[in-house]
């Protein structure tokens, strides 16, 4: 009996929420034609001046950063014009999706919490076009940002060289809200790359250290306390070392001797680096007799 109520108060609802908007109707279809007739206006306007733009830039990232601040302007643009159309005869939709509410907040969950995570993005900057980047599971540098998703080219880890698999990686924008994200190339453009040598513990280790130091000298990159890339790092976030130079740090570790180098390096170049340093390590080391490595 209970159920059969229930079923005839749905039906009840169904059909005053349906009466509701027919009536209204005859009052929306005027502003239905004007919304699509904007919507093509704005469209066409806006694909002239994204055409025309494009013609004078010649950086790809810049014209993707271009294209995508006019769509932004001109959608907000749309949504200002449109408001006061439709503002006063929301109140018959609202009635009429009012009912459906609940099920459309749970069946499209993910397109909001995508939307949401977009809006996040695109407000809070933690990454932008060019970065690398690693969210959850996924490494890459970011291509392109869109309202439910971003694009990055995927890259391996560090421990794995960190070069490009070619591979193009969707990511949902809502990622954004359940996983860490790590940017290497951001408000902190350089990262601390450490090579380690392990060398037998009979073997001259102090010779092995001078080597690696004077490598360090010769080959890695000076950065100077007023690179611009540590000047915006102390700004924004109050990041500052004080020791900015190679180094060469000592121990042990199961019974062998560990010789790390520790170094700032881009992050988009410290595949090519550390191949560069270990060739001249390995050159190097091999002419020395008491230096064994492990």
């Amino acid at each position: 009996m209970q159920d059969v109520y229930s079923k005839r108060t749905f039906i009840d609802l169904w059909d005053q929420s349906v009466t509701k908007l027919w009536d209204a109707l005859p009052e929306l279809l005027p502003k239905i034609i004007y919304t699509i007739i904007l919507l093509v206006i704005i469209g066409f306007i806006r694909s002239l001046i994204i055409k025309v733009a494009l013609k004078k830039i010649h950086d790809s990232v810049s014209r993707l950063q271009w294209q995508r601040t006019v769509s932004y302007i001109f959608t907000f643009l749309m949504f200002i014009i449109l408001m006061p159309v439709w503002l006063p005869s929301l109140q018959s939709v609202t009635a009429f999706l009012g009912f459906f509410g609940a099920g459309v907040l749970i069946v499209f969950k993910e397109v909001l919490l995508n939307l949401a995570g977009w809006v996040f993005i695109i407000s809070r900057r933690p990454f932008v076009p060019g970065n690398r980047i690693q969210l959850g599971d996924a490494i890459g540098d970011v291509l392109d940002q869109r309202i439910m998703a971003f694009s990055m080219i995927e890259v391996k880890s560090r421990e794995e060289g960190g070069q490009s698999t070619g591979r193009i990686v969707h990511v949902p924008n809502s990622k954004v809200f359940t996983d860490l994200i790590h940017n290497a190339s951001k408000d902190f453009a350089l990262n601390w790359n450490e090579i380690y040598l392990f060398i037998d513990i009979k073997s001259n280790w102090q010779k092995a250290a001078d080597i690696l130091e004077n490598i360090a000298e010769n080959i890695i990159e000076k950065v100077s306390p007023n690179d611009k890339r540590l000047r915006q790092a102390e700004e924004l976030l109050a990041i500052k070392y004080k020791k900015l130079n190679p180094s060469v740090y000592v121990d042990i570790i199961e019974g062998k001797v560990r010789l790390t180098l520790r170094h700032l390096t881009d992050p988009m170049q410290t595949r090519f680096i550390t191949d560069k340093i270990w060739r001249i390590i390995l050159n190097d080391i091999s002419e020395e007799k008491d230096i064994v490595i492990l």
